[in-house]
């Protein structure tokens, strides 16, 4: 298919293929409760716990390698818009933010909390915000790739497409029915296969 000027939305789905724990689905993150742990009101009443949290999340896509959608976007230079931390190897820099004291435990005097948007916190130009808006004005077509359009990023994106009337493409093996806006693309296959059934 034409891509044309692409600009791609990735969740946590592209990374299933590199090992990554998922947030939906059986095992995923919902299941750990996120909304309470991934907050800043939880930070800032329980950093221990917080920090805790995070710290076992990193460790768990430590060894992780990009995918081939990882390589197949990078490769094409598209412009990606990402809800993770785990692309082009960024967790094991995300390690910096965590001191390990005597036996394995977490330093809370000289922890910090990672460059991470909370769930109680709002996109700013910190997350260059304004940049990914007008990457999408810019775009003739927006791909949603491996997400479940359940942060407001995603859902953002999802109404200036429509409202612009961008070429909507959803790539997920199970795409949830709210991206699935009528004249979208639906491809319900891993993005590792979507990136190479395409010809450019």
């Amino acid at each position: 298919m034409d891509l044309g000027n692409a600009v791609f939305v990735t969740g946590a789905g592209v990374s299933v293929e590199s090992g990554i724990q998922p947030f939906r689905g059986p095992n995923g993150i919902w299941e750990e409760n996120p909304m309470e742990m991934a907050s800043y009101r939880k930070f800032n009443s329980d950093p221990g716990h917080f920090l805790s949290w995070y710290y076992h999340r990193f460790v768990s896509c430590r060894q992780a390698i990009p995918n081939a959608a990882h390589h197949y976007l990078a490769q094409h230079n598209f412009r990606v818009i990402t809800q993770n931390v785990d692309e082009a190897n960024l967790v094991p820099s995300l390690f910096k933010y965590f001191e390990i004291g005597e036996g394995g435990q977490i330093d809370l005097e000289t922890s910090y909390r990672p460059h991470i948007l909370l769930f109680d916190e709002y996109y700013s130009e910190l997350y260059e915000i304004t940049k990914a808006q007008q990457w999408v004005m810019d775009a003739d077509t927006v791909v949603f790739m491996g997400t479940s359009n359940s942060v407001g990023i995603t859902a953002n994106i999802l109404s200036m497409a429509v409202y612009d009337s961008k070429q909507i493409v959803v790539v997920d093996p199970k795409p949830v029915s709210s991206l699935c806006v009528p004249g979208a693309k639906v491809y319900e296959m891993s993005a590792s296969s979507f990136c190479s059934s395409l010809k450019i």
